[in-house]
């Protein structure tokens, strides 16, 4: 799904752990031409350096965040959803885990 291909399933797998080909390897049939393939495979990339950039940034953000709930984690190897919102809701002055309870 991206604003340049829309909503579309482009491939169906027909393939099947039982029925190998005659060489061993399973055939994958596409129903759409080379050029539709690329321009998925460059929607793919786009979305994965987008994905991978955001993710980043809010890591580089909230590093505070991540560091404390590193350090705990060394201390204690665990940290529970209540813990770390507590981690995040201490970080940015908000009750964040009061408001999950509600």
């Amino acid at each position: 799904m991206s604003e340049r291909l829309g909503h579309v399933a482009l491939d169906r797998d027909r393939r099947s752990i039982f029925t190998p080909d005659m060489l061993g390897a399973f055939r994958q049939e596409r129903d759409y031409l080379e050029a539709t393939a690329a321009a998925v495979d460059k929607e793919v990339q786009k979305i994965i350096e987008s994905a991978f950039g955001r993710t980043v940034t809010l890591l580089r953000e909230r590093r505070d965040i991540l560091e404390r709930a590193a350090r705990r984690l060394l201390e204690n190897e665990t940290l529970d959803e209540r813990e770390l919102l507590e981690l995040a809701g201490s970080m940015n002055g908000t009750a964040i885990a009061s408001r999950s309870r509600a």
